[in-house]
């Protein structure tokens, strides 16, 4: 068997960008439900939405589809129903430069998605590069099993303790982060509270870093 060719893994940032979605179906709106979740701005074309997509806060225009519909997207997913129309809106985002997604079609994606699970600003991401979104799911709900509150909130202490150190002025890099996360996912898996973790986190600090002592300056 012939294998897909190898996918490069990202997470977008689609706050506030232009994204479409073809179909107005059950499929087209869950994946306009997905881009919603990223706070994208969402364009639906669709003849005849049905109740679930007319649910969603998204622009709903109700005509066939242009090809005029993908300028200034970054995103777009072809989910009429129809194979044809579906490759002719892939083909049409290939010469616009439009990442575009066929759903069940991998000859037809210039990306595929990936089963997530989010635990706060933590995410995992398992792919199987479109051949199985099956085994992607399965593996995704077992490495999900590690998620939790207690991670969300280790998340939370890091984030905070970068933002201080760069405002600081201090450099990022060679720093033993790894170290601390480790430390602090042990604490909180332990029930420790978010204040007693930010004190972990400080006590860190001052011990970590090559220019001696952070928490005094």
């Amino acid at each position: 068997m012939e294998r897909p060719e190898p996918s490069y893994p990202v997470a977008l940032r689609l706050a506030g960008r232009p994204c479409l979605v073809v179909g107005g179906g059950e499929l087209a709106a869950h994946k306009a439900a997905g881009l919603l979740a990223a706070r994208a701005a969402v364009t639906v074309v669709a003849e005849e939405p049905e109740a679930a997509m007319r649910a969603l806060a998204v622009r709903l225009l109700e005509r066939p589809y242009r090809r005029t519909d993908l300028a200034g997207c970054w995103l777009a997913f072809a989910a009429s129903g129809s194979a044809a129309l579906d490759r002719a809106i892939f083909a049409d985002a290939e010469a616009a430069g439009v990442f575009c997604n066929v759903p069940d079609d991998l000859s037809a994606c210039a990306f595929h998605l990936p089963a997530i699970a989010r635990a706060g600003s933590v995410s995992i991401a398992v792919s199987s590069d479109g051949t199985s979104p099956a085994l992607s799911s399965l593996v995704r709900d077992e490495l999900a099993l590690g998620l939790g509150d207690a991670i969300a909130q280790v998340a939370d202490v890091l984030g905070e303790t970068r933002a201080t150190l760069r405002q600081e002025g201090h450099p990022l890099h060679g720093l033993p982060w790894r170290a601390l996360a480790t430390e602090l996912v042990k604490h909180a898996r332990r029930g420790s509270s978010l204040a007693a973790l930010m004190r972990c986190a400080e006590h860190w600090k001052a011990r970590a870093s090559p220019l001696g002592d952070l928490s005094a300056e």
